[in-house]
């Protein structure tokens, strides 16, 4: 059977049975479950937006903070910045605060 003619019979699939064969495919060819959970999660998921699954992602990595420190840290980034405006310097970043 040539690929174009697997090709084929997978187009006439079914979308959940089409899931299942990609599924298996990328465990085959990834071996890395996370990565494959990640994309298939996406796949059955169309609706839901990038940054959220990046979110998820996030915390299921344990890229975390906790809120108070991100709250404090925001206000002190602020303060910067409008003390800057103040004397016309020129505006600092929140980029530029977590770089320095």
């Amino acid at each position: 059977m040539s690929a174009s003619e697997i090709l084929k019979e997978l187009e006439s699939l079914p979308r959940p049975e089409r899931t299942s064969v990609a599924k298996r495919v990328l465990e085959t060819l990834c071996p890395e479950t996370k990565t494959v959970e990640r994309l298939m999660r996406r796949i059955e998921n169309p609706d839901i937006p990038e940054d959220v699954w990046r979110g998820i992602e996030d915390a299921e990595d344990g890229r975390t903070v906790e809120m108070e420190t991100a709250l404090r840290d925001q206000r002190l980034s602020v303060l910067l910045y409008l003390d800057n405006e103040a004397h016309d310097f020129p505006p600092l970043r929140v980029r530029e605060f977590w770089d320095f």
